[in-house]
């Protein structure tokens, strides 16, 4: 991994906590069609491009891959892989999804990065109507495609292009941003699967330093059968959980609704 990192150093550049790797530093391999972006989580954070992109590359020619940095000079753990074409993007999905980079690590996930383009908010005053809401939110955020709210103060967010979104997360994380004087959560939406929506269930209002793990344990001592509960999403204040069957969600909102109340 050392010796094929040197040769790729030359090729990587770092930009706003992203070291940023293309083969060719030109726009001939950039892709003309959607879906040849994937996210790549749970990676080790100390696997660099010399142990990913070989890894990466198995499946086809990448255009580019970005590795999120912090400031200790570790990784965040994830990462965005762009594919020249989106069958090269569903390959990787397909076969790298649950693959152990290491064999004492946890299996890393990967999804179609369809989400990186969206941003989560919180704590929206819920005596304001939608129209108004969305006008809000147009008026403070740039680059707004779409808004989609959901009752109890909440909305997703979708910009554009992954830029604005990135941009508008930087300069309100995590509660800078104001609608009517209010200051609101932002954070990430979780890049999630395609799933039938009613096996879905969002989670609001979650400490942001609770790990996924931990939460996993408090899920399994409230919702019944440890099998019902597939997989969770956790980002920032929110999570998603995604159950096995339609009843076990409803059964689990039920549940929650209860324990809330």
């Amino acid at each position: 991994a050392g010796n094929m990192f040197k040769a790729l150093r030359s090729k990587i550049k770092q930009v706003n906590g992203q070291r940023i790797f293309r083969p060719f530093w030109n726009d001939e391999y950039r892709p003309t069609e959607s879906g040849c972006e994937i996210f790549v989580g749970h990676l080790p954070r100390d696997a660099f491009e010399g142990e990913l992109v070989p890894l990466f590359a198995t499946l086809g020619q990448i255009y580019e891959c970005r590795l999120m940095m912090d400031f200790s000079g570790l990784t965040r753990g994830f990462c965005y892989v762009t594919y020249t074409t989106k069958e090269m993007a569903d390959a990787a999905v397909t076969f790298l999804h649950g693959y152990r980079i290491r064999p004492t690590d946890q299996k890393i996930y990967c999804y179609h990065s369809l989400d990186n383009k969206r941003l989560y908010l919180e704590c929206i005053p819920s005596d304001k109507t939608p129209s108004e809401i969305e006008q809000a939110i147009r008026n403070r955020l740039p680059g707004v495609n779409r808004v989609i709210l959901y009752t109890g103060g909440v909305a997703f967010i979708e910009f554009v292009n992954h830029r604005f979104a990135a941009s508008c997360r930087k300069s309100f994380w995590p509660t800078k941003l104001k609608l009517f004087d209010v200051p609101v959560a932002i954070e990430w939406a979780v890049p999630i699967p395609h799933h039938t929506k009613n096996t879905l269930l969002l989670m609001k209002n979650l400490n942001i330093n609770q790990t996924k793990s931990a939460l996993v344990k408090e899920l399994l001592k409230i919702f019944p059968g440890r099998s019902s509960v597939v997989n969770v999403y956790k980002r920032g204040f929110f999570a998603i959980v995604q159950f096995l069957h339609e009843k076990d969600a409803v059964a689990a909102s039920h549940l929650l609704q209860g324990k809330n109340s």
